[in-house]
């Protein structure tokens, strides 16, 4: 009879099923990274000259250079890969 599952499908494990959602909790947690920090500032510094996404990270790159939007990447991977 014909069988839903491939023969490749069936070759897979759970340790590719976790390596494969770690990777992509991590590439996920790299990408959202700059973002999350521009909304933050945003949100707790309202009305003190950050007014909208691209004003922020202009005024974040100026005073803070672009290494400011990585710090804190290997907590936040650790926090959001495993997920």
């Amino acid at each position: 009879g014909s069988s839903s599952i491939s023969s490749a499908e069936a070759r897979l494990h759970t340790g590719h099923f976790v390596v494969g959602g770690f990777l992509a909790g991590t590439v996920a947690a790299i990408a959202t990274a700059p973002i999350d920090l521009v909304k933050t500032r945003m949100q707790v510094f309202d009305g003190c000259g950050y007014d909208g996404m691209l004003s922020t990270t202009l005024k974040i790159l100026r005073e803070e250079g672009k290494g400011v939007f990585m710090r804190g990447l290997l907590a936040r991977v650790i926090w959001i890969a495993p997920g």
